[in-house]
């Protein structure tokens, strides 16, 4: 991995540069061109634009979940410490046969 991603803050720049732009023409009402809630609302009066977008942010939610918490964590094991939410404790399987678990530290 390079020690500067350079390249990958100039897309983000673009990205987003091209977003407000965008929204600063529609909000200027010079052009005919429709605000990002205009657009959203177009997309979101019939079902399949509903699941379009669905379909669309899901992936970008689980990127950023990944992103953060799963290499945060990932990081925190390199160093030697714990993550900072660990997984609850796993239950006894023999419990299931029993019908109840006493819980954890219980012998």
């Amino acid at each position: 991995m390079a020690q500067h991603p350079v390249i990958g803050y100039l897309v983000w720049l673009v990205l987003f540069g091209a977003l407000f732009a965008w929204e600063g023409l529609a909000l200027s009402h010079i052009s005919g061109v429709p605000t990002l809630s205009d657009a959203f609302r177009v997309i979101m009066r019939y079902p399949f634009g509903r699941w379009a977008l669905i379909a669309l942010t899901t992936p970008v939610y689980a990127l950023a979940s990944w992103l953060t918490a799963g290499r945060r964590d990932r990081a925190a094991r390199r160093r030697g410490q714990a993550p900072r939410h660990p997984a609850p404790p796993l239950p006894d399987p023999r419990a299931r046969l029993s019908g109840w678990w006493p819980g954890p530290g219980t012998p």
